[in-house]
C-alpha cells in the first residue's frame, strides 16, 4: 500500500467550536482510512483553533496542522495545503460541514473504475441550526446536467464533497487560482473539465451546513470579471457559441444579479439556445432527465429573479420553459430557496 491515497485538504477560520469538531471527526471517522489529514489555520489570532487542532493532531497521526502567519483567505489556503499533499487525490472538506461514513470509499471506488475522471462529487443535505437534515442539495449526475450548470450557471459541485486527482494529466501538480479569492472552485472544474469527466455520485456524502450568522460572500467588479471570463470559455468550450456571442452572453448571464435589463436576453434568447445545445448532447433518456431538472431549476431562479424586478411578462416567460422542462423540481428549487433563504447554486458560505 501506499504512503497515503488520499490528502484531505481544511481551511479554518472562524468557525463554532461544536462545529470545527464535527467536521474533524467525521473525516476521521471515514470507513476508507488511508489519507492524510492537512488542516490550514487561517486565523492565527483564533486561540481556540490553536487548541483544537492540536488538541487532534496528538490524537491522530494522520492530521498535520499548518499555522498561517495572517489570514490569507481560503484560496491561498488551499494551495498552502496542496503543496504538501502526497497523496494521488484530493479531497477537499470544511470546517463546518459534515462528511457521512462512506463518502472516500465510494468516491476513490468510482476513480479507480474510471481513469478519465477528474473531479467527483456528490449529493448533499443541509444542515440547519437546529440540527434538520431534511432539505436535499442536488447537484447534476449527468454529463450533461454537469455541462449545462457550468455554462449557464456556475459550480456544479458541492466544494466540500470534492475529490480530485492531485496531478493534471501532464503530470502537473494541480493548484486553484489565486486571482479568485471567490468561485475558486467553479474556475477550477471549468479548467479540469477539458482535460476529463466532472461528475457527481448519486450519493449523499456530505452535510451542508447553513446558519443565521455565515459570512455572505460580496462580489466586487473584478470578481464579477473573472467569473464572467471562465463562463464565457465554458460557453465556448461546451456549447461552441462564438468567442464574440460568449463574452456577450456571460455579461448577461452574470449581471442579471445587478442589471436586471439582460433578464429578458437571457429568458427569451440565451437560456433556450443553450437548452437546444444540451439536449442535444444527451446520449439516452435517463441523461436527458437529468438536464431537465436543472434547465428547470435555472428557469426557476430567472422566475424569481423576473418577479422581484417587477418584470412580469419576462416571469411568466419563464415559468413557461419551467413547465415545458421539469415543473416538480422547479418547485423543489423554490422550495430549497425559501426554506434556506440562499440561492441554489451561486450560494458559497465560505
Amino acid at each position: 500500500m501506499k504512503e497515503v491515497d488520499i490528502s484531505v485538504i481544511m481551511s479554518v477560520f472562524n468557525e463554532k467550536e461544536e462545529w470545527l469538531r464535527q467536521s474533524i471527526e467525521s473525516i476521521l471517522n471515514q470507513t476508507f482510512r488511508n489519507f492524510e489529514f492537512i488542516i490550514i489555520n487561517d486565523n492565527p489570532q483564533r486561540n481556540i483553533n490553536s487548541k483544537i487542532l492540536s488538541e487532534y493532531k496528538d490524537r491522530d497521526k494522520r492530521i498535520e496542522t499548518i499555522m498561517n502567519s495572517e489570514n490569507i483567505g481560503l484560496t491561498k489556503s488551499l494551495n498552502v495545503g496542496l503543496k504538501l499533499a502526497k497523496g494521488d487525490y484530493v479531497a477537499r472538506m470544511d470546517g463546518d460541514d459534515i462528511s457521512l461514513p462512506d463518502r472516500f470509499k465510494n468516491q476513490l471506488k468510482e476513480f479507480e473504475l474510471d481513469d478519465r475522471l477528474v473531479v467527483l462529487g456528490t449529493q448533499g443535505k443541509y444542515i440547519f441550526e437546529d440540527q434538520r437534515t431534511n432539505l436535499l442539495m442536488e447537484k447534476p449526475v449527468s454529463n450533461a446536467g454537469i455541462n449545462w450548470v457550468l455554462a449557464a450557471e456556475g459550480s456544479p459541485i458541492i466544494h466540500s464533497s470534492a475529490m480530485f486527482r492531485r496531478v493534471d494529466k501532464n503530470g502537473k501538480s494541480i493548484f486553484y487560482n489565486e486571482e479568485f479569492r471567490k468561485k475558486q472552485d467553479f474556475e477550477l472544474w471549468s479548467r479540469l473539465v477539458r482535460q476529463g469527466f466532472v461528475k457527481n455520485l448519486d450519493f449523499i456524502g456530505i452535510l451542508y451546513r447553513i446558519h443565521k450568522n455565515q459570512t455572505v460572500k460580496s462580489y466586487d467588479i473584478k470578481d464579477y470579471l473573472l467569473s464572467s471570463k471562465v463562463l464565457a470559455g465554458n460557453l465556448e468550450y461546451i456549447y461552441r457559441v462564438s468567442a464574440f456571442d460568449a463574452k456577450k452572453w456571460a455579461d448577461s448571464l452574470n449581471s442579471t444579479h445587478y442589471k436586471k435589463d439582460n433578464l429578458k436576453i437571457c429568458v427569451y434568447l440565451i437560456l433556450p439556445f443553450l437548452s437546444g445545445k444540451a439536449k442535444n448532447q444527451c446520449e439516452n433518456k435517463d441523461e436527458l432527465d437529468n438536464l431537465k431538472k436543472y434547465v428547470a431549476f435555472t428557469y426557476g431562479k430567472f422566475t424569481l429573479r423576473s418577479i422581484k424586478a417587477k418584470m412580469f411578462n419576462v416571469a411568466f416567460k419563464s415559468w413557461i420553459y419551467v413547465f415545458k422542462h421539469d415543473l416538480f423540481y422547479s418547485f423543489l428549487f423554490i422550495l430549497q430557496k425559501i426554506k434556506s433563504n440562499i440561492s441554489y447554486h451561486y450560494s458559497d458560505k465560505k
